[in-house]
C-alpha cells in the first residue's frame, strides 16, 4: 500500500507543473512588498494561462503594468522561480516596455531539466536606465501541454 501511495505522489508531481517568478517578484506575487501592502496577492499565481479556474490570460496573466518592485543595478538579471516542474520544457525570457510588444532575449531548451529554478537574462551593456517588464514564458514537455507566462515590473 505504501508503494502505491508513493507512486501516486510521484506521478502527481510529474503531471502538475505550476510555476511563477519568485524574483524579481512577479505581479501580484506573495513576494512583492507592494502587492502585499495593498492586499492584492494572488495565491493562484502558479497556474498556467487559459485554465478555467484561474482565468489567467495572455499577456502577463491579464495583470496590468504595476509599479517597479525591484531596482536592478546591472545588465544581468537573475531570475528565480518557485513551484513544480514537468521535468523540462522550453522557456523564453525577455523584456517589454508597454505590455503589448515582447522582445525575446533568450530561449532555453530543456528548461528546468535539472530542477534548477534559476535563469539569467543578460541585457545589452548600454541598456538605458528605465522601467521595464521582465517576462518569462514556459511550455512544458511532459504531461498536458500548458502555457505559462509571468511578468515582473522592474527598474534597470
Amino acid at each position: 500500500m505504501f508503494y502505491k501511495i508513493l507512486i501516486l505522489v510521484l506521478c502527481y508531481g510529474l503531471a502538475n507543473c505550476h510555476l511563477y517568478i519568485k524574483y524579481p517578484p512577479s505581479r501580484h506575487s506573495k513576494y512583492s512588498v507592494y502587492y502585499k501592502k495593498i492586499n492584492e496577492v494572488n495565491y493562484n499565481i502558479m497556474e498556467p494561462l487559459y485554465v478555467t479556474e484561474s482565468k489567467f490570460i495572455f499577456p502577463c496573466k491579464g495583470f496590468p503594468i504595476g509599479p517597479s518592485t525591484v531596482k536592478i543595478n546591472s545588465n544581468i538579471v537573475n531570475i528565480e522561480f518557485e513551484g513544480f516542474v514537468h521535468i523540462y520544457g522550453i522557456c523564453q525570457i525577455g523584456i517589454s516596455v508597454d505590455n503589448k510588444e515582447f522582445i525575446v532575449l533568450k530561449t532555453v531548451l530543456y528548461c528546468f531539466k535539472n530542477s534548477n529554478m534559476k535563469l539569467t537574462l543578460k541585457l545589452p551593456y548600454n541598456f538605458p536606465n528605465k522601467k521595464i517588464i521582465i517576462f518569462w514564458t514556459y511550455i512544458n514537455a511532459v504531461g498536458n501541454r500548458e502555457y505559462y507566462m509571468d511578468c515582473s515590473d522592474v527598474y534597470i
